[in-house]
């Protein structure tokens, strides 16, 4: 399993776009400088009326196929 780290700061403007569906994919950097991307919508449940603020963790398999993704 992979897991990937990251600290994640989206004011709610900017979060339109992904919770539109506008922007599919949100491109973060983990806190060992690996880009990664990962689809819109798994953001979605953690946003709120000023946006998305927070550390998360993102697990994946092997393949690198999403497991889950959970705020720390």
């Amino acid at each position: 399993m992979n897991e990937y780290r990251f600290r994640l700061v989206i004011s709610a403007e900017e979060m339109l776009s992904y919770y539109s569906g506008y922007a599919q994919y949100a491109v973060v950097t983990t806190v060992n400088g690996l880009r990664v991307r990962l689809p819109a919508y798994l953001l979605r449940p953690y946003m709120t009326r000023t946006g998305i603020n927070g550390e998360f963790v993102l697990r994946c398999d092997a393949r690198n196929r999403f497991i889950s993704l959970e705020k720390s």
